[in-house]
């Protein structure tokens, strides 16, 4: 998944269970997230980073730290 918020693009590695922040100017990786669930989307609201996971046939939907990758919110999602 990918998200443009605040100048930046913020890309979903989904096998890698990250997220990076990338300047859009040259590419560079400017942070890198780390998930313990595969990343399946990434996306801004209001301000705030939030990702969708999906690990042993759950979903979750989280709102994480953009500086840090802290969970600060998840809701399971059931299908």
């Amino acid at each position: 998944g990918l998200a443009w918020a605040e100048g930046m693009l913020w890309v979903g590695q989904y096998g890698g269970r990250r997220i990076h922040q990338l300047d859009p100017a040259t590419g560079a990786i400017l942070r890198t997230l780390e998930s313990n669930r595969f990343v399946t989307g990434v996306t801004w609201v209001d301000g705030e980073l939030w990702h969708g996971t999906w690990e042993d046939d759950a979903s979750e939907l989280r709102r994480v730290d953009p500086r840090t990758g802290a969970v600060l919110e998840l809701s399971l999602i059931h299908i």
